[in-house]
Order: C-alpha cells, then sequence, then structure tokens
C-alpha cells in the first residue's frame, strides 16, 4: 500500500490516526506506522482488508462516503465496488510505493474453493442432488462430488459451458430465476436470454469476486461489539411523536417531508392503541429516514416504544443489491431486533429500478402507500388510508408480498436459545471461528473438574451446553468436517489467571496446568481424525461471539448482554461467509504436524 496515498487520504477526509486506530480496534502507533511508510501492508492481507475495509466503514459511518469516492473517482454506490476501487486506488498507478505481490501458490485450490461454495448454492436453487445433475451432464457422480466438495474444478471450457447452460436450463424451469439473477446482479429478464444468462453464470461460477469479506467482518463487528449501550436514548413520546402530526386527518402527504409526517402518524397511533401487528415494505431510497438524525432519533423512539407495548412487526427487508444490502439491513435493525417481536423477511422476487414503494400497514387500522418514479420523492405523494375497504386491498397487497418471500435472520433470545441450537446441527461440515477452546474438545475429566464447585443449576447448564457442542461436533465428523479457528493465550494472560474457558458459566479460567490438559485433547484429536482440523489465529477475531458456518446454516451466538443467537440461511449469506473462512484457511492454515508443534509449547 502507497503510504504517501493513505496518509493524503486520511488528511484529504479529515480522519485523524486517533479516529482511525479507535474504529478499526488497533492501537494508534499501527496506524502511525502504515502512515508512514515503516509498516507495509500486502495487497489481499487481512491487514490490508481491515485497514481498507474500516476505512470504507469509518466513511458510511460519518457520512463521508460521497466524498470518498469523489477522491477515488468511483461513482457505484455497491459496496464491494467501492472497496474494489479504494484498493485500486491506494495499490495501483505508475509511481506509486506498492509493494511486490507475495507468491501465492494456493491460488488453484483457493479457485477449487470459491467455484464449490458457488456451485452448491446454485444447485439448491435449482433443486439438483449429485446424481441428478451427474445425468443431466453425463458424467460420473463421484466427478460432482469433488466440484462440491473444493477438490477439482471443470477446467475444459467445453465442460464449463455445458455445465451453467444445464443450470441456466434448469433455473428458467423452475422458481430460481429470480434468486439467481440477484447473486449475478442482472435482471431476470436478462437471464432468459440463454446466451447471455450462460456467458453471466461462467463468470460468476468459475471467477473470483473479491469484497463479501469487508461486508462479513462489517456485520461480525456489529453483532461481537453489541451492547445494551447501542441503543439510541429514546425520546419520551410526546417529544418523539408531535401531537399535530398523531391526529392529523389527512389523506394525502406529499414529499419526503410529508411521508415523515405520515410516519410520525401511524407510529404514534400505534403505542397509543396499542396496534397488534405492523407491516413494513419499501424499496423507497432510506433517506427519508436517514438523512436527518433528528428525525431518526424520533422513529427510533416510536418503533422501540410500540415494541415495548407488544405491537409485532413484520418487514420485508430491500436486499436487491445482495449481500451487502442483506448485512446493511441486519446491522441496522440489531437494537429493535433484540425486542424479539420482529420477524424480518426478503423477497425471492427482483425488484425494479424504475418505480418505488411504500407499504407501511396497521391491519384494522391505518396504511401509508405509495408508489412513485425513483428520484422524484420529493414530488411523491403519499397516501393515508383508514376506511375498512383500502386497508383490506392493502392487506391483500402484502400478503402477495410476502407469498415470495424467506425468512432474513432468526433471531433466538435466552429463553430459546438450548432449544434452537439443540435442533441446528449440521453434518456436512462446520467451520468454528471463537476466541476460546471449545467445550466439544474438553476431555471428560478437566470438565468434571470445572464442575466440581458449582450450583447444581449451573453444573446443569455447563454439561447442557457442552453436550450440544459434542453431539455437533460428532455428526459432522462422522459425515463432513469440523476445523476451529482459534487463538492462543499469551503466557502473560495464561499466568495471570485470565484465560477463560468457553462456557456459559462465568468465571471459569485456565491454569498452565489445564489449558494443557485441553490441548493435549486436542492434539489427539488432530491425530486420530483426518477430517478435524485446528487452525491457531494470530489475534482475537471475536471477543463475544461465536460463528459457526455450517452449509445449511450460519450461526452467530453473542455471549455477553444482551444475549442472542443469530441464524442465517440465505444461499448469499452463506456462500459469502464460507469464503470468509476459507480466506482465514488460506491464510493462517498450517500442515498438521506444524500445527501440533506449535501446541506442543504449551504443554
Amino acid at each position: 500500500m502507497s503510504a504517501d496515498k493513505f496518509d493524503a487520504l486520511l488528511k484529504k477526509l479529515d480522519i485523524s490516526t486517533k479516529d482511525m486506530a479507535e474504529f478499526i480496534n488497533v492501537d494508534r502507533s499501527y496506524v502511525i506506522r502504515v502512515r508512514n511508510g515503516s509498516r507495509v501492508l500486502r495487497r489481499g492481507g487481512h491487514a490490508s482488508v481491515r485497514m481498507i475495509n474500516g476505512l470504507y466503514e469509518y466513511c458510511v459511518y460519518t457520512k463521508k462516503l460521497g466524498q470518498l469516492k469523489k477522491i477515488i473517482g468511483c461513482g457505484e454506490d455497491n459496496a464491494a465496488v467501492v472497496i474494489d476501487a479504494l484498493t485500486r486506488y491506494l495499490y495501483g498507478g505508475s509511481g506509486e510505493m506498492s509493494e511486490k505481490p507475495a507468491k501465492n501458490t494456493d491460488t488453484k485450490q483457493k479457485k477449487d474453493e470459491y467455484f464449490s461454495y458457488r456451485l452448491k448454492a446454485v444447485m439448491e436453487l435449482t433443486d439438483l442432488s449429485n446424481i441428478r445433475l451427474s445425468r443431466l451432464i453425463n458424467v460420473d457422480p463421484s466427478l460432482i462430488s469433488r466440484w462440491r466438495g473444493g477438490m477439482s474444478i471443470p477446467r475444459d471450457s467445453k465442460m464449463q459451458e455445458h455445465l451453467c447452460r444445464t443450470l441456466i436450463k434448469r433455473v428458467c424451469m423452475g422458481s430460481g430465476a429470480d434468486e439467481l439473477a440477484r447473486i449475478l446482479s442482472l435482471p431476470a429478464e436478462e437471464l432468459e436470454v440463454e446466451e447471455h444468462g450462460v456467458k453471466c453464470l461462467k463468470k460468476w461460477l468459475f471467477g473470483r469476486q473479491p469484497g463479501n469479506n469487508a461486508i462479513v467482518e462489517s456485520l461480525l463487528a456489529g453483532i461481537d461489539n453489541m451492547s445494551p449501550a447501542d441503543k439510541m436514548t429514546a425520546l419520551p413520546f410526546e417529544e418523539a411523536a408531535n401531537r399535530i402530526d398523531v391526529n392529523d386527518k389527512a389523506e394525502v402527504y406529499t414529499g419526503i417531508d410529508g411521508m415523515r409526517r405520515a410516519v410520525i402518524r401511524l407510529l404514534g397511533n400505534a403505542v397509543e392503541n396499542r396496534y397488534r401487528e405492523l407491516f413494513l415494505y419499501s424499496d423507497q431510497s432510506m433517506e427519508w429516514l436517514t438523512g436527518d438524525r433528528s428525525y431518526l432519533i424520533k422513529w427510533f423512539s416510536l418503533m422501540s416504544e410500540a415494541l415495548k407495548r407488544g405491537t409485532r412487526i413484520k418487514i420485508i427487508h430491500n436486499i436487491d443489491r445482495g449481500t451487502a444490502e442483506m448485512t446493511g439491513a441486519i446491522k441496522n435493525w440489531l437494537p429493535l431486533y433484540m425486542t424479539g417481536n420482529i420477524n424480518s423477511y426478503y423477497s425471492t422476487r427482483l425488484n425494479g429500478s424504475r418505480f418505488s414503494n411504500t407499504l407501511f400497514l396497521a391491519p384494522g387500522h391505518a396504511c401509508i402507500y405509495n408508489n412513485h418514479v425513483s428520484g422524484f420523492e420529493e414530488l411523491a405523494r403519499y397516501s393515508y388510508y383508514t376506511s375498512a375497504e383500502d386497508l383490506e386491498k392493502c392487506g391483500e397487497m402484502f400478503d402477495m408480498l410476502m407469498k415470495n418471500c424467506r425468512e432474513l435472520i432468526k433471531i433466538e433470545l435466552p429463553h430459546r436459545m438450548k432449544k434452537m441450537n439443540s435442533s441446528i446441527i449440521e453434518t456436512n461440515g462446520v467451520n468454528v471461528i471463537q476466541n476460546r477452546l471449545s467445550l466439544a474438545t474438553m476431555p471428560d475429566a478437566l470438565a468434571d473438574r470445572f464442575a466440581e464447585n458449582m450450583s447444581d443449576a449451573n453444573r446443569m447448564e455447563f454439561y447442557s451446553e457442552r453436550d450440544i457442542q459434542k453431539r455437533r461436533y460428532a455428526a459432522n465428523l462422522k459425515s463432513g468436517y469440523v476445523c476451529e479457528f482459534i487463538p492462543l493465550p499469551d503466557e502473560n494472560s495464561l499466568r495471570g489467571g485470565r484465560v477463560a474457558a468457553d462456557s456459559c458459566i462465568s468465571g471459569l479460567y485456565y491454569t498452565p496446568q489445564l489449558l494443557a490438559k485441553h490441548l493435549e485433547a486436542i492434539i489427539r484429536l488432530m491425530e486420530q481424525r483426518e477430517n478435524y482440523n485446528f487452525i491457531v489465529l494470530p489475534n482475537t477475531l471475536l471477543s463475544n461471539s461465536r460463528l459457526v458456518i455450517g452449509e445449511k446454516n450460519v450461526i452467530i451466538n453473542h455471549f455477553s448482554t444482551p444475549k442472542a443467537d443469530f441464524v442465517m440461511d440465505h444461499p448469499l449469506m452463506r456462500s459469502a461467509f464460507a469464503v470468509y473462512a476459507e480466506d482465514l484457511r488460506q491464510q493462517y492454515g498450517m500442515s498438521k504436524n506444524a500445527c501440533i508443534k506449535r501446541l506442543r509449547r504449551y504443554l
């Protein structure tokens, strides 16, 4: 990375070393070294990705994204595109202090892995098993299995085209066309033009698409750092809800200001009259909500109060621009999700780009409805319906939308977390990323030692959690694999008794002797099971959470208050997290012998 360009960019954006360091959670001296060139970040390396993604996220957070895009010459809004342009700005061009690219002997293997994740996603959309696909393209089923397992990739151009043409035809025959079109970022009607669809699918299946790691890391950081203090300070009802707006009888509201007043009216009445449900959909620009901080706080206050009073909300998130939209939707709604009264969905049908639509419905009470040409929000007219006939029609429209929706994220709060975790156990392989040695690999004698002085209730909870983790690992080791990504403690923390055990019960800490017992068990597991791998992370990626990436689900267990489990099964999200885990494996993985040798240092 060009230190001169990085330093100049921070100056142009008026970003201090202190602010940058605090935002990406590193020491100030680290940012100073990057700025003066004494610390060179390798392009594509974890440190480089973290710095560039952090700079992008900081600009979004401080509303400097427009200024950043102008400086780097990027006219797109898509997060991945902007991050890619920022990377090229800092590394590319003549006369730059760019470093020599590091040799990468794993390029072929990486490409195989990315292909496998995408092939799995498309096969799921087309409801194809290995055997059914093998028959369609006339190959042995074991070859499909190797493709899906990342062990090989079709090299012959004719086979690649034959595979893509078969998948395109299969998609267009079924119900997955809209979903695949979204993944490929093109209109569904273009997918139906076979040659164009084949070309786009081939490019996506067999090419690397960087950028999603930034989105994954941003979402993980949002959940991992979540705390009760994250909520905005809610205003009292009378301050958030203008009495004139709440009691208004208007039938039409004009422009963004009109929409804002209509929403205050709807939410204010939802609070006062304890509406049972709110159904929300809008693909309009979010400027009406986020463009005015004072209004955003009023909206948040009324939403929070409605949820406290028992209103249940169904929201269909607008995620048509891909993974960035999905993660952004989840992050922005996190504080409200934690009430447990929100169900979030995404539509499997593609949205157009010419018109914007809004449908905010309180069944039996009121509805805000609008359709306007995109970009003409100030001229838009928002109808406020209260008649039974109009509300019935609006309800039918929302029901029609829901028929093509799937749940975007499941959030389980403490009273149901154990039940959910025990029922979601993958069998095809899992990647587990956390900051502590897992209970699943803890030997029985060590678990009994920790449980000795617990109360009966805590002991029962401790063994119950351990049983869930052990069953998850056993199921995957039987027919798939388990790969753990965990940092090892430093000696000072270990000697000071500050290395905590992975447990729902606080106050459990390793001594050097107890840690050695656990690592001995991990070493035995590595030696006995070829499909178990342990990857040592150089630092903690998640402080308060565990990430479990399976073939069917991604689960994020958040341990600190507020406790919650987040489950995502959207194919695009699973693919993004799978690639994230693979990048970590490629960056920090080592041979089993080398890893065992490193673990033995603690024995």
